[in-house]
């Protein structure tokens, strides 16, 4: 069994028998002294999977089905040449292989993040994953979000050349409140950047961005604050708890951590009027 430290979870994963590669990302996060912190215990077991059309809630996709057994929803995942590959128990923090999946190329250790739904369990502990980039700017955290392919490693990447800053993260930042204060933690998925580092500053601020041909930052009013946080957050978008969980997280984050709108170019004096507007609007130096 592996442990890793994410956020401040300890994570047991027993990977059930499944070849597994290790992680480049994920080797960053493993525990092995004492911890006297939460703990999360992760099981997966080869079994064959019985899928009752009966009990299917949703329609055929491409990726998966939902089905409901004994008022408990499970994720049937479709993997390469098979239908039904493996099932995920979201709230059991288990996972099912089918014993066809025996067959398949041994998975990476990151691969399983992706898919085990870790983002309800951090949900269930007022923690979510923000799709953004994380960069680390002075010792605080700076997350740019806003829609796929908005710039958000384009202004990362100016922020690293021009202000010194360090990218944490290209793709995701793990969000969890500590002794009062909102903290941005590394995660062991970056999505295609690369960039992966586990480290954990204080939130300075978290930016949406927005193309525009002058450089300039807008406040918000506090539900378009929220309106952005709970969209770039990783959840389950058909699971009315979950969007509740994510809409109270994200009010709190909106109350109590700058969050602002920079419509921007993406050029150096992108840089400069985000730097300039956080140095004197939100009270934390080093930017």
């Amino acid at each position: 069994m592996e442990r890793y430290l994410i956020g401040d979870l300890l994570i047991h994963m027993d990977y059930g028998g499944m070849p597994v590669q290790s992680g480049d990302h994920l080797r960053l996060f493993r525990h092995e002294g004492s911890w006297e912190g939460e703990e999360v215990f992760f099981s997966a077991s080869f079994e064959p999977l019985a899928c009752d059309p009966s009990e299917r809630v949703s329609q055929d996709n491409r990726v998966y089905e939902i089905y409901r057994h004994d008022e408990a929803e499970y994720l049937v995942y479709h993997w390469g040449n098979l239908f039904h590959g493996f099932a995920v128990w979201p709230d059991r923090f288990q996972v099912s292989y089918s014993p066809d999946m025996r067959r398949q190329p041994s998975l990476r250790e990151d691969w399983f993040f992706s898919i085990i739904a870790f983002h309800r369990q951090l949900l269930q502990r007022n923690a979510g994953i923000l799709h953004a980039s994380y960069i680390d700017a002075g010792g605080y955290a700076v997350l740019f979000t806003g829609p796929s392919n908005i710039g958000k490693s384009t202004q990362a990447n100016l922020w690293k050349e021009n202000a010194g800053a360090r990218i944490v993260n290209g793709d995701r930042a793990l969000l969890r409140c500590r002794q009062g204060r909102w903290h941005a933690f590394g995660y062991p998925c970056c999505g295609t950047s690369g960039i992966c580092v586990n480290r954990t500053l204080p939130i300075g601020a978290i930016v949406v961005l927005e193309q525009a041909g002058e450089n300039e930052v807008l406040p918000l009013s506090l539900s378009q604050k929220i309106r952005h946080l709970v969209s770039a957050t990783e959840i389950y978008a058909w699971e009315q708890r979950e969007l509740d969980l994510a809409f109270s997280m994200a009010e709190q984050i909106a109350t109590q951590v700058p969050v602002v709108k920079l419509r921007c170019r993406p050029d150096a004096d992108a840089v400069s009027v985000l730097k300039n507007y956080l140095e004197e609007n939100c009270h934390a130096d080093g930017f």
